[in-house]
């Protein structure tokens, strides 16, 4: 009896899936470490104390680890999600959205120390990134509703 040879899961991925997820890790790896250098505090924020500091350092680590993630659905995220739809235009405003709703936090919480108390300018920051992520959050949620519509069997006519 011979045996039965498999593909391997390696060779069924989309192309760029490796190279998403390579780039992913170096883009979170990245974006933690730099994130001192690039979102600088605003000299009036105030110094985190005790608990608070491993509490900031765990949620930058977050903020880097889903821009990281964000990265890989960029590049590989297209290819993966497209043949769940039944139209390209579906898959593409999700595949952007979920795009969005994963990069945006890294940036969106390094301005955050950057303008530090700057009411004006954290109000851009907030109508930036909040009004668009509910945006973003609206599109997945109507091309979900629209694939599921569209794959429900048919009613026959009375």
């Amino acid at each position: 009896m011979s045996a039965t040879v498999r593909p391997s899961q390696q060779s069924r991925r989309p192309t760029g899936t490796r190279a998403g997820i390579i780039l992913g890790v170096l883009v979170a790896v990245s974006a933690f470490l730099v994130s001192p250098w690039v979102f600088e505090p605003a000299p009036e924020a105030p110094t985190p104390t005790g608990v608070q500091l491993p509490l900031f350092v765990l949620l930058a680590a977050i903020d880097a680890v889903v821009f990281g993630a964000g990265v890989f659905v960029a590049i590989a995220g297209r290819a993966l999600i497209a043949p769940v739809f039944s139209t390209p235009g579906r898959a593409t405003a999700t595949h952007l959205a979920l795009t969005w709703l994963l990069i945006s936090w890294w940036l969106h919480d390094g301005l955050h120390l950057v303008v530090g108390l700057h009411l004006d300018q954290l109000l851009v920051i907030e109508y930036t990134f909040h009004v668009t992520l509910m945006a973003a959050a609206a599109v997945v949620v109507w091309t979900l509703a629209r694939q599921a519509r569209d794959r429900r069997p048919s009613r026959p006519a009375a």
